[in-house]
C-alpha cells in the first residue's frame, strides 16, 4: 500500500539527496523536487474513486494505492475511474528524468496502468456483451440494483 502523502515525502528526500550527489544548483535541485511532486500529483489525481458514506455519494481523488485483485475488481469497475491519458502522462515524465526514478514509484506506474487497462478491457467487453440496461444498471447500481438487475 503507497499512501500519497509518504510517497510525496520520501520523494522529495530522495530528490534533495540525488541533487547533493549530482552537484545541482539549488535551482535545479528546486525544479527536480517540484517535478517529482507534480508526477506524485498528477499519478494520484488521475485515479478518481466514487465513496459512498451514509447517504452521501462523492468522486475524488484516490489518497492511497495498494495492489488490486480479482476480488475487488467488480466494486472498482463500478466506483473507479482512471483518466488514462493523464495517468500515461505523468509516466512519460517520470521516464524523462532519470534522477527520479525508483522502485517504488516504478510499482505504483507500472500496477496502476495495467490495473486500469483491465478495468477498460473489462468495460470494453461487458459493453457489448451486456443489454444495455443492464450494462448501465450494473455499472451505478449497489446491491439492491443487483437484484433487480437480475430480476430483469
Amino acid at each position: 500500500m503507497v499512501r500519497k502523502n509518504d510517497l510525496l515525502r520520501f520523494v522529495h528526500e530522495q530528490a534533495f539527496m540525488k541533487a547533493r550527489k549530482h552537484n545541482l544548483e539549488e535551482y535545479e535541485t528546486d525544479v527536480l523536487v517540484a517535478a517529482a511532486t507534480d508526477i506524485i500529483d498528477d499519478l494520484f489525481m488521475s485515479i478518481t474513486c466514487r465513496k459512498v458514506e451514509g447517504d452521501e455519494r462523492s468522486i475524488g481523488p484516490v489518497s492511497v494505492w495498494s495492489h488490486r485483485d480479482v476480488n475487488g475488481m467488480e466494486s472498482d469497475w463500478r466506483d473507479m475511474h482512471f483518466s488514462q491519458a493523464e495517468l500515461r502522462n505523468a509516466a512519460e515524465r517520470y521516464l524523462e528524468r532519470p534522477l527520479l526514478q525508483y522502485r517504488e514509484l516504478d510499482w505504483l506506474i507500472v500496477n496502476a496502468l495495467t490495473y486500469a487497462e483491465c478495468l477498460a478491457t473489462l468495460d470494453s467487453f461487458r459493453s457489448r456483451i451486456m443489454p444495455f440496461s443492464r450494462y448501465i444498471l450494473k455499472k451505478v447500481s449497489r446491491i439492491k440494483w443487483q437484484i433487480s438487475s437480475g430480476l430483469w
